[in-house]
């Protein structure tokens, strides 16, 4: 169950990492999830972020759990974003908290989308996504 804090508190960091590069050590039915290598940290890109909204909730069956999110960064996509769009990723999101949420993994990535506009320009990162699981905890 969640904490009072913990539902109130925002998404403030948004971080990408292609999944074949990222191992996870991953215990299904346990809330958190950490590195097998210190080196896997490198492989995760940061962006500079407006607004990020994430969900999580069972679906009808309650079978899987699903997972959204609307990213939104202040300016336009780089090449390095372009390049993870045509992979199957993992995110990690941190919270004001300072928690660390990951988004995906290796066995179940996540496949994001990118729009871009307005002006100045706007890029948003979007994704749905399916899961056994909700979003682990990063340790």
């Amino acid at each position: 169950m969640k904490t009072q804090q913990q539902k109130i508190a925002s998404y403030i960091k948004c971080e990408i990492a292609k999944a074949s590069l990222v191992r996870l050590y991953d215990q299904p039915g346990h809330n958190t999830v950490s590195l097998l290598y210190p080196d896997d940290e490198k492989n995760f890109c940061e962006y500079s972020t407006r607004s990020i909204e994430f969900s999580d909730k069972n679906d009808e069956d309650k079978t899987y759990q699903e997972q959204a999110a609307t990213i939104t960064l202040a300016g336009a996509r780089d090449s390095t974003l372009n390049l993870l769009s045509l992979n199957h990723c993992v995110f990690r999101l941190t919270r004001s908290t300072g928690e660390q949420v990951i988004v995906g993994n290796n066995e179940f990535p996540v496949q994001f989308f990118i729009e871009e506009s307005g002006k100045p320009i706007k890029t948003i990162i979007k994704f749905t996504h399916k899961h056994p699981e909700s979003a682990k905890i990063f340790v």
